[in-house]
């Protein structure tokens, strides 16, 4: 099941990336007729899936290379990241270059010492109706040539590095994914370890690590973890029922960074020195339990951090009720108000599922997070 995660797209706002992918298509041999890598009948300047993995090209970090420890060529420039002594082609070997993953000739010389971490929570409704969303995250959002892995480490001229802990709308429990779900035909076909290299409960980003290895840890724990409840045959997640107890993206990420997970499972996440993120997900609306209004989510989670300019906030749900790219969606008002409340002190976004290009959405946020780290304070009580 292609689900989630790849959470941010295009990171114009720091100037940095366009990912040019290898060529492919012509007709190199001469025959007239266009060159097809896969042999499926294709020629590649027409085909979606030059090698014929799975993958659609425009989310395939080796777009004309099936095997699937492909490690990737970030710089196109035909030369795997693994044998390649200069990634990002600035012209700076890799072993002297503080980004080896970023050309940008600023990154790593920031003179913000102060936002040098983020803390990223991700909190995603896992109903059964999610699945068009879950996809779309991960071939427009977390994963690919332009997804959140490759964008977030560019912040404010380059970040030490960045954790993200990703969550199912369930809060019980509201501890984060270590595990996707299996590749497959249904909605629950088994769970597979995403196997982060932080041996924590969530991923680490630096600048030293290849995007397609982040990415590959986005794509495997984006792909929601799903169970069929065996009392109502709902799909779900954690302990729930899937009778809107799953739709609680907010109050999930607040159960994640407070006690007792805060304390427990998820010790040790929650940094002061970083700013915090947080994204919530869901095609219905917020069913708070008990019911909770937008103020006092928007409250809990200030409370959480501290500070409000500590926190950017992104919702993303149904601005109305619709049939959009992503399928059907219902208005999601009360999580639209959590995010009004973050956009009144310029430390939120909406986005509306209703409009699609979710890419959209999260180079909004990228723009925020961008403002919230230059402007970050982490000595504020």
């Amino acid at each position: 099941m292609n689900m989630t995660i790849r959470l941010l797209r295009l990171l114009c706002i720091v100037g940095l990336f366009h990912m040019p992918l290898a060529a492919c298509g012509g007709d190199d041999d001469g025959s007239g007729t266009g060159d097809d890598l896969d042999g499926d009948g294709i020629p590649d300047d027409e085909d979606t899936d030059d090698d014929g993995d799975g993958i659609p090209d425009d989310s395939d970090d080796c777009p004309t290379d099936p095997s699937p420890d492909c490690s990737g060529d970030f710089d196109g420039d035909g030369i795997p990241d693994d044998e390649d002594t200069d990634d990002d082609n600035d012209g700076t070997p890799d072993d002297e270059d503080s980004c080896p993953f970023n050309p940008n000739p600023s990154c790593g010389t920031s003179s913000n010492e102060t936002c040098k971490h983020l803390d990223v929570v991700i909190a995603v409704d896992p109903s059964g109706s999610m699945s068009e969303e879950m996809s779309a995250m991960a071939s427009e959002v977390f994963g690919g040539p332009n997804g959140f892995a490759r964008s977030l480490i560019n912040i404010s001229d380059g970040l030490d590095d960045y954790q993200v802990g990703t969550l199912d709308a369930c809060p019980t429990p509201a501890s984060f994914n270590t595990t996707g779900e299996a590749p497959g035909p249904d909605q629950d076909n088994g769970s597979v370890d995403c196997n982060f290299a932080s041996d924590q409960p969530w991923i680490v980003g630096t600048a030293l690590r290849a995007p397609a290895d982040v990415t590959a840890e986005f794509e495997c724990v984006g792909a929601i973890d799903r169970v069929k409840n065996m009392t109502t045959g709902n799909i779900t997640a954690g302990t729930c029922t899937g009778d809107n107890d799953d739709e609680r993206p907010v109050q999930a990420a607040i159960a994640a960074l407070t006690d007792p997970f805060i304390s427990n499972e998820n010790a040790g996440f929650m940094r002061p020195d970083a700013l915090l993120v947080v994204i919530a997900i869901t095609d219905e609306d917020e069913h708070t339990i008990p019911d909770t209004s937008a103020q006092q989510l928007y409250d809990q989670l200030v409370a959480a951090k501290g500070d409000v300019n500590n926190i950017v906030f992104l919702g993303i749900g149904g601005g109305s009720d619709c049939t959009g790219a992503y399928g059907t969606a219902e208005n999601s008002q009360k999580l639209h108000n959590v995010a009004d409340l973050f956009i009144a002190q310029e430390r939120g976004v909406w986005w509306d599922l209703c409009q699609g290009n979710l890419g959209g959405g999260l180079d909004q946020a990228l723009q925020v997070i961008e403002t919230a780290c230059d402007e970050f304070d982490p000595d504020v009580e």
